[in-house]
């Protein structure tokens, strides 16, 4: 289950991430061969991103399993990216302090800055093993039918307001026994939906355009944040304390935009609320491109504020439409997480080693910082233009599902009362 998939890439990401961070041990061990070391930080390297991807996919996966709401869902997702962004500014605090009230060195900086991130997660981790009860697992593969009325889908449209009309049409008047033959043969005719394996996914374009955005939104996010130091220092000309304080101030500002995204999605919806912020990230990176030179830097400040609030926008929006995609096929959740995720390793990786192979002069830092991310902001604004929100299959909340119960209840002892008029009327 997930939970254990995090348990253990959580242990394994502590203690690679030490080794990759703090101590490199073959150095303390007297190995002299940079060969060997080189492999040693490959090899490691590579177990804390397999182990990273291990937590990253499981937590994800979880929120379609705890909640079936949506909005429920969308503020799960703010406060995860809400956490994700204080635990960035706790880093770039901790290492403000190391580097400006402490004369040690360099490497013994980063390596009291790896212990500190090591204890702290490990404290959240076991904290989220202990508090989150993960539900349990489904006991059949095929959904009861009462549950079939509110997660499949037709051409887009829940079949359950259908039988609710055609149920309720002959209360005041008309051929009872004509609606009732109408609402069975709606049952009779709704598909089994059976357990969604792995491979289902590949015949759904939709999962295809969803891995698409959220492809493109980790490459805006990632680039425009491992880019904005040398932006500052290479293109800006900028003096060294920015270089904390200009991400510090886009954490800021993500941190405080995620309050409003339950809101913002419940009342404009997910393809609105992605263009708001896929257009905001565009802005601040035209802004930055064209008008921001050394005599004017300061004004990074105001485009990396707007930066941090399109950042925020889009991350949670298109985790939500991850959710939405799997929507009740949670048992399937997790490979459509880590698909997803697979895209976003790769992508990241390929644009960075093309990045760094060109970036020895300023003018290249900047095309890394604006343009990069600039393109990939736009392909996901155009994907989300042609994407349907009726791909998506939606269940209702479960509260909804038994208010729905009590009206078939209602509706069928009308009709039958009904019937025993009409048979006492003609005795």
């Amino acid at each position: 289950r997930r939970k254990l998939f995090y348990l253990v890439g959580s242990v394994t990401v502590a203690v690679t991430f030490f080794s990759v961070f703090g101590d490199c041990l073959p150095c303390k061990s007297g190995v002299k061969n940079e060969t060997l070391i080189f492999v040693y930080f490959c090899a490691s390297s590579a177990v804390l991103n397999m182990a990273w991807a291990a937590v990253q996919v499981s937590h994800m996966s979880l929120v379609p399993e705890l909640s079936k709401k949506d909005d429920e869902r969308v503020f799960l997702n703010s406060a995860r990216y809400a956490f994700t962004v204080i635990s960035n500014i706790l880093v770039f605090g901790i290492l403000w302090y190391l580097i400006h009230e402490t004369t040690m060195t360099m490497a013994h900086r980063f390596r009291l800055l790896a212990t500190f991130v090591v204890i702290i997660g490990g404290a959240c981790s076991a904290f989220f093993m202990w508090g989150t009860t993960e539900p349990p697992v489904p006991k059949t593969k095929k959904r009861s039918n009462n549950r079939q009325k509110h997660c499949d889908k037709s051409n887009g449209k829940n079949d359950l307001s259908d039988s609710l009309l055609a149920t309720r049409a002959p209360v005041d008047g008309g051929d009872v026994s004509s609606s009732a033959a109408a609402v069975d043969v709606r049952r009779e005719a709704a598909p089994h939906r059976d357990h969604v394996e792995w491979r289902d996914w590949f015949h759904r374009p939709v999962f295809f355009q969803v891995g698409f955005i959220y492809m493109c939104t980790r490459l805006v996010v990632n680039v425009s944040q491992i880019y904005l130091p040398f932006f500052v220092l290479d293109s800006l000309d900028m003096a060294t304390q920015h270089i904390t304080l200009v991400p510090l101030t886009v954490y800021v500002s993500s941190f405080v935009s995620t309050f409003v995204m339950k809101a913002l999605n419940k009342r404009l919806g997910r393809k609105v609320v992605f263009t708001i912020g896929a257009l905001l990230c565009a802005s601040s990176f035209v802004y930055m491109y064209c008008f921001l030179h050394p005599h004017n830097a300061l004004l990074i400040y105001p485009a990396v504020v707007v930066l941090g609030m399109g950042n925020a926008t889009i991350m949670v929006t298109v985790v939500s439409m991850e959710a939405d995609l799997v929507g009740p096929a949670t048992e399937s959740g997790a490979f459509v997480y880590g698909a997803l995720s697979f895209t976003d390793k790769l992508s990241n990786g390929i644009a960075i080693v093309i990045i760094q192979r060109f970036r020895e002069t300023a003018s290249n830092m900047r095309h890394a910082e604006c343009v990069v991310p600039f393109v990939a902001a736009m392909l996901a604004f155009m994907m989300t233009l042609m994407i349907s929100e009726s791909s998506f299959v939606k269940c209702e909340p479960d509260d909804a599902e038994d208010e729905a119960n009590d009206d078939d209840d209602v509706e069928k002892r009308k009709l039958s009362s009904r019937k025993s008029d009409e048979e006492y009327s003609d005795l």
